[in-house]
Parts: structure tokens; C-alpha cells; sequence
């Protein structure tokens, strides 16, 4: 909705919506000569996020491995599993993939330092390329 504001904030609101708006367009030509029939998951890249990267980031990261496989998983233990939902989620809403599974589980790991073995939560996301992408 435009409106004839000339403020400084609504100039800068309009180049935002207009800069996210040809980001999707790009994207969504870059992702046209992807197959929309996905028969498994064979091809899926595993993505480990951890806490050094941004939502973002791992976003990115989706959008690009989606060029060239049919499918992405995420993984991420403990405070990683903030970070890989909201990429997930960004990446739904920048129209690049759909979520198609979510795991929960917990996972053993041994401490380097004390040789305790402690549970872990863990989430797997399993995204493939939008369909409304074409």
C-alpha cells in the first residue's frame, strides 16, 4: 500500500519492502530450474548450525545449496536449535523452501574434557525447494 509520504523513516520503508520484494524475484529465478517432483532425499545436504552463525546466515546458506540439491537438512544441538528453526522459517518466508520433516531427539555426547557421556536435545529440519518457486 503506497501512500505520499515524503519522511525520511517512510522513504526508507519503501526501499526496504522494494529491496526484499527483487530479492524475491532473484531467488525465485534462481530456484525456476529446480525439479518440483522430489523422489527422495538421496541428494540432501546437511547443514550443522551452530551458535557462531546468524539466522540469516544459515538462510543464505539454504537458498544456495537449494540451487543444486533437491533437499536441505538443518541440525542443531541445544541453543543451536533456536537458531536452525528461525532460519527454517526465514527461509519459508522469503518463499526459497517448505519445511517437509522435523525431528526431535536426544543424542548422547561425551565430554572432551571429563569423558561423561550427557543427553543432548537435538532437531533435525528437512526442507525442499518452494513450489511456488517456478
Amino acid at each position: 500500500m503506497k501512500h505520499d509520504c515524503r519522511s525520511p523513516l517512510c522513504l526508507i520503508r519503501e526501499l526496504i519492502a522494494l529491496l526484499v520484494e527483487r530479492t524475491r524475484v532473484v531467488w525465485r529465478r534462481r530456484l525456476a530450474g529446480l525439479p518440483m517432483k522430489i523422489e527422495s532425499a538421496k541428494n540432501a545436504r546437511e547443514v550443522l548450525v551452530s551458535m557462531d552463525g546468524s539466522p540469516s546466515h544459515y538462510c543464505t546458506v539454504i537458498g544456495t545449496l537449494l540451487l543444486k540439491n533437491s533437499h536441505v537438512k538443518l541440525s542443531g544441538l541445544e541453543g543451536a536449535i533456536v537458531i536452525a528453526v528461525d532460519a527454517a522459517n526465514r527461509a519459508v518466508r522469503e518463499g526459497l523452501a517448505e519445511i517437509e520433516h522435523t525431528h526431535t531427539s536426544s543424542v548422547a555426547v561425551v565430554s572432551k574434557v571429563t569423558g561423561e557421556t550427557n543427553q543432548r536435545s537435538k532437531v533435525e529440519i528437512t526442507l525442499h525447494a518452494a513450489m511456488d518457486a517456478a
